[in-house]
């Protein structure tokens, strides 16, 4: 069994809970949860059902899924501290006062263990060490715990050590064609399914995205950001407030949707902007991944009464919003401003 260990310290207060929810944890299951959703984010195959398959090759398959080719998990994850882990309370929202359940602070280290069964056979060319970029590609992209996709719950891996941002975007854009890779469904003549230039990275204009479901439409950075707890707090503090002007009522609708909404109306949809941070030097940059913006919502076919979870009987209606991602470049320099 191969093995590799990632030295990690939070970067930004983390609101995550196990069953015990008085007690905050950062568990094992929530951070695979989020390399598998890099994963479906990274590879912009049309072929959702190959991708299905290909994600439960390589992370392991669901009880109750009819595959034949089910197996375990061949990658374990556990979790290590170098001393119990420290807690505060403060408001989950900065623009709110209401104090919520104790948080894991950004004063905390720890360690992150992979553990790859070579015993259970994948089928696709990969070792401990594409896991081991995959985790360090979903930690530094995504989060942990509530708001996570506002820049809350975000992990600093130690390595690779970046000099400069563009060697950190340099990194992102070869991890994300490395984990585009691992597919059935070629769907470009070489690797590279991501480009770089310009301070983006964006997929390749020769690949056909698919419609229907997230991926990943560009990944840009902004303004550095003093390496220090005040001057990240007050970026967080000045992105809820942000957040929480896109929702005013004479907004057009687009702009209220590009950082995600709840409504009893058209349900919620998760943002389609996720922030996170990279430290690099005497500085944090802020590192704006856009998804695809869908909401997927049934319309019956026949008539109201019919269960929502009857397919046959169930329209399925996709929107996208914000597809020039004009609402979204906006809010980042409303941030970077």
């Amino acid at each position: 069994m191969d093995e590799r260990a990632l030295s990690c310290k939070l970067i930004t207060p983390m609101f995550s809970f196990g069953a015990d929810q008085s007690e905050p944890e950062i568990r094992p299951t929530e951070i695979k949860g989020l390399m598998r959703y890099t994963y479906r984010l990274s590879c912009p195959t049309m072929d959702v059902a190959a991708l299905r398959q290909d994600e439960a090759a390589l992370f392991g398959g669901a009880a109750g899924n009819t595959s034949d080719d089910l197996h375990a998990s061949p990658i374990r994850l556990s979790i290590s501290y170098t001393k119990e882990p420290q807690t505060a309370r403060r408001p989950l929202l900065l623009h709110e006062d209401c104090l919520k359940p104790d948080e894991i602070d950004n004063r905390n280290k720890f360690n992150i263990a992979l553990r790859l069964n070579k015993a259970i056979q994948t089928g696709f060319d990969v070792d401990i060490d594409w896991y081991k970029d995959l985790l360090t590609l979903s930690l530094l992209l995504g989060g942990l715990g509530k708001r996570s996709r506002k820049g809350r719950g975000n992990v600093h891996v130690t390595e690779p050590v970046f000099a400069d941002i563009n060697d950190a975007m340099t990194w992102i854009c070869a991890t994300l064609n490395q984990t585009a890779a691992a597919s059935s469904v070629k769907i470009a003549d070489s690797v590279f399914y991501y480009d770089q230039a310009a301070q983006k990275i964006m997929p390749r204009s020769s690949i056909d995205l698919p419609p229907k479901r997230p991926f990943i439409s560009q990944i840009k950075y902004g303004s550095q950001l003093e390496r220090t707890v005040p001057a990240l707090e007050a970026y967080l503090k000045k992105l809820d407030f942000a957040c929480h002007n896109q929702k005013k009522p004479n907004n057009h609708t687009y702009q209220k949707q590009c950082t995600g909404f709840v409504s009893k109306k058209d349900g919620r949809l998760a943002s389609p902007l996720i922030i996170s941070f990279v430290p690099i030097g005497n500085y944090y940059w802020p590192i704006y991944t856009f998804v695809q913006a869908i909401k997927q919502r049934s319309e019956n076919k026949q008539n109201k009464s019919v269960k929502q979870h009857d397919a046959s009987q169930v329209k399925i209606i996709y929107q996208q919003f914000d597809k020039d991602n004009a609402y979204r470049d906006a809010f980042i320099q409303e941030l970077n401003s």
